[in-house]
């Protein structure tokens, strides 16, 4: 089953365009949102007219293409011209060229003469786009550049093309070639991606971009600050009143602040006086108590984990889907448990867990010191699939979908059901979209929603009390609400990711929530 489902989830990965639309309904339009979503338009169809003579200049928002000449194929955009072999390159105006006031993009394959449904051997997007900087910055970050020594140290070379100086990525595996460039003057970030057979094909790739000219205008545009000179996230502390509680929430302000460019893999846990926020393959350590956070360590991981739980006697694990377990012990990776782990949740007191994949790939462990025991099945017939699950004190809390409607339900320790809801209500709420977190109080139940940026109230018995929204409760304009734990007091400890007012930087901040 498990294998089944991950090859499934590979081939959905494989089948990704770079051109496709999106569409929204009333929950996805808080669906994540790592991208910054621009709103594009297609431009009118262009068409074929014949060379004009050199003194009639075509109009600026014209797209034309020419005649093949000696030099090759030409097509024309706003913000670029590109000559090309139309015998080696193909390119369809309908579906490869997308253009606004602000925006030129197109498309050019080699195409597989075996494959039957017009796949190709290399394929090439050129996106001239006049934004703002974000996104050139998360490309600097993701293809492994430093942000700190481009900006303020010009560290790297860069190869000129088309009149535009740009950064040159190249993959280890020989699939992936990558032009950036950020015009600052202009506004204007611009890529150049070619993926595919690129060793056979290097000839024809390079002199494709050999055949690039950008049309470039310096507005005088200044980019806002980079991270290092942005303003961090500050939020006064809050009370909001939710049935007859009032929920308080501090901001656990950090010395050095938690810049990223990941919005939702972030993990915490609390151990002693330590704090720790696990980022997919990096690990903050800071120092805890109750009002701010001390950075104390950086450690970079080896692998990429997607869980942090608690341990027995001050340990934490950190777990790799399907590969193994870390321990952690005091700020130090002190060991490795063997053991097939999907998805881990871990009881309060770290004794037992249990791993988890799909409704039907549940199963109790628990630890010794060199490995996870695979104990009883686990059965929650109420659900299709499972997205989350949390262990409490009394409890069992698992969220996910029957197929038709995300939902909760409560189980005891021994699996049977105690109440299950989908949180709809007439006038406060829309139901769940992506639960991040969910405890058990002397009080009820707090659930985080990182989709809908909502925090759900309910009873012992599984009645709602009420929904609050994340400015009512931190303040916040529009975080993803990650990952969240008890400190030893049974305090809330929220991680959230924020924009910055400056635009300079999303962080990752950090409030506890008390109250209820």
């Amino acid at each position: 089953m498990k294998k089944k489902l991950i090859a499934s989830l590979l081939a959905a990965f494989m089948a990704v365009s770079v051109f496709a639309g999106c569409s929204d309904d009333k929950k996805d339009s808080k669906k994540k949102d790592k991208d910054k979503k621009e709103e594009t338009e297609e431009t009118e169809e262009t068409e074929e007219s014949e060379e004009t003579e050199e003194s009639e200049e075509p109009s600026e928002s014209e797209t034309d293409e020419t005649e093949p000449d000696t030099d090759g194929t030409s097509v024309k955009t706003k913000l670029f011209t590109i000559k090309y072999d139309d015998s080696v390159w193909t390119y369809n105006e309908e579906d490869d060229l997308y253009e606004t006031d602000s925006n030129s993009k197109i498309a050019f394959s080699i195409p597989d003469p075996e494959d039957e449904e017009g796949g190709s051997l290399v394929r090439v997007y050129i996106d001239a786009d006049i934004e703002e900087p974000y996104n050139f910055r998360d490309e600097l970050y993701s293809l492994g550049f430093d942000e700190y020594e481009y900006a303020e140290n010009d560290a790297y070379d860069k190869v000129n093309v088309g009149g535009v100086d740009f950064l040159y990525y190249e993959n280890d595996w020989g699939s992936e070639i990558k032009y950036i460039a950020r015009v600052e003057g202009a506004g204007e970030t611009i890529i150049i991606d070619f993926y595919g057979e690129i060793d056979n094909y290097k000839k024809d790739i390079d002199a494709l971009v050999d055949g690039i000219t950008f049309n470039v205008t310096d507005t005088g545009n200044v980019d806002g600050p980079w991270y290092w000179n942005g303003e961090p996230i500050a939020k006064e502390d809050l009370s909001a009143a939710i049935g007859s509680f009032t929920v308080e929430t501090h901001q656990l302000k950090m010395d050095t602040p938690n810049c990223t460019h990941e919005t939702f893999d972030h993990y915490v846990q609390i151990a002693g006086d330590k704090l720790y926020i696990l980022s997919e393959d990096n690990l903050k350590i800071y120092g805890y108590d109750g009002q701010a956070l001390t950075f104390i360590e950086e450690i970079a991981l080896d692998k990429t984990y997607t869980d942090l739980c608690k341990g027995a006697d001050g340990k934490l694990y950190m777990s790799s889907f399907m590969n193994g377990v870390s321990v952690i012990e005091d700020g130090k990776i002190t060991g490795e448990l063997e053991g097939d782990i999907d998805h881990l949740a871990t009881s309060p007191d770290g004794t037992w867990g249990i791993s988890y994949f799909g409704s039907d790939d549940c199963y109790k462990v628990t630890f010794t010191d060199t490995e996870v025991v695979q104990g009883d099945a686990l059965a929650f017939p109420e659900f299709t699939s499972l997205s989350s699950l949390y262990i409490t004190e009394n409890s069992i809390i698992v969220y996910g979908s029957d197929d038709t409607t995300d939902m909760i339900a409560v189980y005891d320790l021994n699996g049977d059901l105690k109440f299950k809801t989908d949180a709809t209500t007439d006038s406060d709420s829309y139901g769940f979209g992506s639960v991040t977190y969910a405890a058990e109080t002397a009080n009820g139940y707090i659930v985080f929603d990182g989709n809908m940026r909502e925090i759900f109230f309910f009873d012992l018995n599984g009645e709602m009390i009420g929904v609050l929204d994340d400015a009512a409760m931190f303040d916040t304009h529009y975080p993803w609400m990650a990952s969240s734990c008890k400190d030893d007091e049974g305090n809330i400890v929220t991680v959230m990711t924020e924009e910055r007012d400056d635009k300079s930087s999303d962080e990752c901040i950090a409030f506890t929530v008390k109250g209820f």
